[in-house]
């Protein structure tokens, strides 16, 4: 090899390993800070087989130490599911020990939420009704913004803030026709 032709191999062999040390370095000064206090995460659905598994896989991929750097908890109530929603669950919860489940009837004639809330260890609980009539697309893409820590909560662009958000579920208002 000419000196010339070793030079420039070695430059190049330069940048393409600095690019992906220099991204690596980036993020770690970004999120290399103080970390959030941890948080539980309280979902509480009812007759939701067909969307549970799918809303759940991501916040179960990092339950623990979650994926935008905050640690979290994962708590989800079965407020009186009549379809395979519990027999989901109980099998997410056999094959992921971080994720903690509860049956609550509903004759139970108590709140649901309130006794999730009791499961949950941490003192800043995140709660999401995933029960009839919500769209499960929307809770996630609020959730993943408020763990996300994009904007800060209480930002009128954010989605997030105080108070309770609902969004019909879009399936129901299609299946009516026009």
């Amino acid at each position: 090899m000419l000196p010339e032709q070793a030079w420039t191999a070695w430059v190049l062999a330069a940048a393409l390993m600095g690019v992906p040390l220099l991204v690596a370095w980036r993020r770690r000064a970004m999120h290399g800070g103080p970390r959030a206090s941890p948080v539980s995460i309280l979902v509480v659905v009812s007759n939701r087989e067909d969307e549970i598994e799918s809303f759940m896989r991501p916040l179960l991929s990092g339950a623990g130490a979650g994926p935008w750097s905050l640690e979290y908890e994962l708590v989800v109530v079965d407020a009186g599911s009549s379809d395979d929603t519990w027999a989901i669950l109980t099998r997410l919860a056999y094959r992921r020990p971080g994720l903690r489940v509860l049956r609550w009837p509903a004759a139970a004639g108590t709140d649901p939420f309130q006794a999730g809330r009791l499961m949950c260890r941490h003192p800043v609980t995140i709660t999401v009704d995933l029960t009839d009539g919500y769209d499960p697309r929307s809770a996630w893409a609020t959730l993943a913004r408020i763990i996300g820590g994009v904007p800060a909560a209480g930002d009128p662009g954010s989605g997030s803030g105080a108070g309770t958000a609902a969004v019909p579920f879009q399936a129901d208002r299609d299946a009516a026709g026009p």
